[in-house]
């Protein structure tokens, strides 16, 4: 029980994904996967773009006829401003993985810069000095001070390996996403050409940028555990309990300090998909 105890005690303690995964690009998470919707895009979505865009110029041009009857200059001024934002439209659905990486780029910023501001209390140094106190104290409990720590220590416990697999999921799940819409990166583009289906596209973009955006709240979370942990158990907990203390005495009365973080970090990543829809207006 007593290894029980300190595994327990450093699965609770320790930072709870490696946020190396949340700052990749599309391209680095999955070549494999990246290059199979590149080049479906490419070779599938593209020419259908290509199409959509030559019905929104006539329909573009059918709208503006009646504009047109009588006056020759003005006209050519439709004629020549429908050509010119067709061709804008084709450039954009040509360019339009380089809007998304755009998009990607800026979220790998947004995570990045959120990770360096993160509390580390998963250091090596921490980390040694954590189990210098932990091997002791846990050796001095008798067996049913052993079963008292370990049904105190279940509830977080099991709340951070919760938490962990679910983050881990909501990253899985958030590239694939991710994929799936940048294989179908042109046709919204090419639907912002019309106002009765500019919506189509603006709604993809806000969608594409939430899913992006999803990582750095999902690495707000894990920063925000990481700071409540530190200061709660790492610093103003075990670091402090000195040699002769009772370390169940001391769990009972810091007790607050082990579920609140693993509790706190579950909801914040439930709920971490719908701050980023806010954050992009959806």
């Amino acid at each position: 029980m007593k290894s029980m105890i300190r595994s327990m005690l450093r699965q609770i303690t320790k930072f709870p994904i490696d946020d190396t995964q949340l700052s990749k690009s599309i391209n680095e998470f999955n070549t494999t996967a990246y290059n199979f919707v590149t080049n479906l895009h490419t070779t599938a979505v593209l020419p259908i773009s290509a199409v959509i865009i030559s019905i929104i110029l006539v329909l573009e041009l059918a709208r503006n006829a009646t504009h047109m009857e009588g006056d020759h200059q003005m006209g050519v001024k439709i004629i020549a401003a429908t050509m010119f934002k067709s061709a804008l439209l084709v450039i954009a659905a040509q360019n339009s993985t380089m809007f998304l990486n755009a998009i990607n780029e800026v979220s790998s910023k947004i995570i990045i810069g959120i990770g360096k501001t993160k509390t580390d209390f998963g250091s090596d140094a921490d980390l040694k000095t954590l189990n210098d106190k932990i091997i002791p104290l846990v050796s001095d409990l008798d067996t049913g001070d052993q079963a008292g720590m370990i049904m105190m220590l279940l509830i977080p416990y099991l709340t951070v390996i919760i938490a962990r697999v679910v983050i881990q999921v909501m990253i899985i799940f958030r590239f694939t996403e991710l994929y799936a819409m940048s294989a179908f990166a042109s046709l919204p583009i090419a639907f912002l050409g019309h106002p009765d289906t500019k919506n189509m596209g603006v709604n993809y973009l806000q969608k594409y940028a939430a899913v992006s955006l999803h990582g750095a709240t999902l690495m707000l979370a894990i920063s925000i555990y990481s700071a409540l942990m530190h200061s709660g158990v790492v610093v103003n907990g075990f670091l402090k309990i000195g040699d002769k203390d009772k370390l169940a005495d001391w769990m009972f009365s810091h007790y607050v300090d082990f579920v609140i973080p693993p509790i706190v970090l579950l909801i914040l990543t439930l709920a971490s998909g719908k701050i980023a829809k806010s954050l992009v207006g959806q």
